[in-house]
């Protein structure tokens, strides 16, 4: 396969994101009492240069990729793919739906996935662990909230770590394909899950997000308000305050989809900075052919008008798995685009900072198999580092019968930013978009942690054990 990282950059971003220090301030007292048409200019040093990564090297095909048992290059030794369940025997999941992936700061990591076991019926299946070292102790007896007839519990299942080690999650009882009640619940280092809190209750198909402030605790979710023949679509939040552990009234942060949208309309993406600002991007479709990818941000309580990040013309099915990164006021928002008639897509990564910016574009990955619009089999998922750095893992079609999963990740050395490309699992069958799922996190050494699903196999979790 070839490198996917060399692409080329479309468009030139407007700012820049790096971090300037301060101008001197030195001697400002004296140089005022100077007669300004004598003062020297003061010397500004520019920006501080930002550190170096940490020393990487990329590990792929044929003989390192992370899931072979051993490796040719010793540098590659360290990166590990494990799997936490089998999907292999009789009663497995069928098809899976959703997957969430966690990691708290204490290096507790959660992996949820809803996993449908018969016609309109599944689970949620929650694992947690701590990988300290290659040979950490692999979860323990599966933590999982069963479901009646005709019940999928788990539907669009999404988790987020909170301030400490608990687990906050949010999933839909989908009845009979019919929708059901979107529900709250903690998950803390017990493993024993809190009570079910009663969020809103929407009809099938919906998306969720949810997440917590770093600020006050407060956790915010997200639902997607599948249309119907009498209503379009829309796309809401409501905050927990932590103060009251109640759900407010709902703040609309999109109206308009179409009931006849491309495939995965109403995704979404949901995330609280550092400084404790809420932002969101979604993937909305207003016809049967195009879609746009959009983001908006939480101010004063309203949510701003939503930004269009890419196909301004309206000519392509744009923003599909997409998967949205902040770090300080730069955001990276990573996407599908599959131009009108073409058989083929392209894995994008959008870059802007202010609101009146245009996004610079870079093309990750061209000339992905999508011959059939309806059936995606790609999927991605995107993290910035401590360094502001990205991550990307990513799911990718190699033949009609066949995927991999893969990772890239940009380094920095003087001052460079380059692009590393790792393979995670150089195949495994894929036919239909349930049959797989991917999540990453990073946590703050740097380190990938990348939860994946296959249908008809199991569920996985790969990361590397070089970083702290």
């Amino acid at each position: 396969m070839r490198a996917l990282f060399l692409a080329s950059t479309l468009t030139v971003v407007a700012c820049s994101s790096l971090k300037a220090s301060e101008p001197s301030d030195a001697g400002a007292d004296a140089a005022s009492e100077i007669d300004a048409g004598t003062q020297d200019a003061q010397v500004d040093s520019g920006p501080l240069p930002l550190p170096d990564s940490p020393p990487d090297t990329a590990c792929a095909l044929p003989a390192n990729p992370w899931s072979a048992a051993t490796k040719t290059d010793p540098l590659c030794a360290d990166r590990r793919v494990y799997q936490l369940e089998s999907w292999s025997s009789a009663g497995s999941p069928a098809e899976v739906t959703s997957l969430a992936l966690a990691v708290a700061k204490n290096g507790r990591v959660g992996v949820a996935v809803n996993g449908i076991t018969d016609v309109e019926q599944g689970d949620l299946r929650i694992r947690t662990f701590v990988p300290a070292s290659a040979t950490f102790t692999l979860p323990a007896p599966l933590v999982k909230v069963p479901s009646s007839s005709f019940e999928n519990v788990g539907a669009a299942v999404r988790m987020v770590a909170g301030n400490d080690d608990t687990f906050h999650l949010v999933y839909q009882r989908d009845v009979s394909q019919s929708g059901g009640s979107v529900v709250y619940r903690k998950l803390p280092a017990s493993n024993v899950l809190g009570a079910e809190q009663a969020v809103v209750s929407v009809g099938h198909g919906t998306e969720l997000g949810i997440a917590v402030s770093p600020k006050t605790s407060d956790v915010l979710v997200s639902y997607y308000v599948p249309a119907t023949a009498a209503e379009a679509g829309e796309l809401d939040t409501r905050l927990r305050p932590d103060a009251t552990q109640l759900f407010a009234t709902p703040l609309t942060v999109q109206r308009s989809f179409a009931l006849d949208g491309v495939v995965g309309n109403g995704q979404h993406t949901l995330l609280f900075d550092a400084f404790g600002a809420g932002h969101v991007a979604f993937h909305l479709s207003q016809t049967f052919s195009s879609a746009v990818p959009r983001y908006s941000m939480l101010g004063a309580g309203v949510w701003s008008l939503s930004k269009t990040i890419d196909n301004n013309r309206l000519d392509a099915i744009s923003g599909y798995s997409l998967s949205l990164a902040v770090d300080d006021q730069t955001k990276y928002l990573a996407y599908y685009y599959r131009a009108q008639g073409a058989t083929t897509a392209e894995l994008r990564v959008a870059k802007w900072s202010l609101d009146g910016d245009t996004p610079s574009v870079d093309v990750r990955d061209k000339t992905i198999l999508a011959d059939d619009p309806t059936t995606p089999r790609y999927a991605a998922s995107l993290a910035v580092d401590k360094l502001g750095l990205l991550h990307l893992a990513y799911v990718r079609p190699t033949s009609a019968t066949q995927c991999l999963v893969g990772y890239q990740r940009q380094i920095r050395a003087k001052g460079q930013v380059t692009w590393l490309e790792d393979i995670v699992v150089p195949s495994f069958v894929c036919r239909d978009r349930v049959d797989m799922a991917i999540a990453l996190r990073v946590d703050d050494g740097a380190r990938p942690h990348i939860a994946y699903a296959i249908t008809g196999d199991g569920i996985y979790y790969a990361t590397r054990f070089d970083r702290r």
